[in-house]
């Protein structure tokens, strides 16, 4: 019975710790396209991606 809840435990803070991760990045990748994108109005991503390079 512990090893059953043990195991339910372990699931469960590996589901939340990778969900608390995406949605970090998420966040971060939204802000950072809400920042970056007035400096790219008119300009196609097409063009950003091959000046970067």
């Amino acid at each position: 019975m512990s090893m059953v809840i043990a195991w339910r435990f372990t699931f469960m803070v590996t589901i939340s710790c990778s969900f608390l991760f995406e949605s970090s990045l998420f966040l971060f990748f939204c802000l950072l396209g809400c920042s970056t994108l007035p400096l790219y109005k008119g300009v196609s991503y097409t063009d950003i991606i091959s000046k970067g390079k």
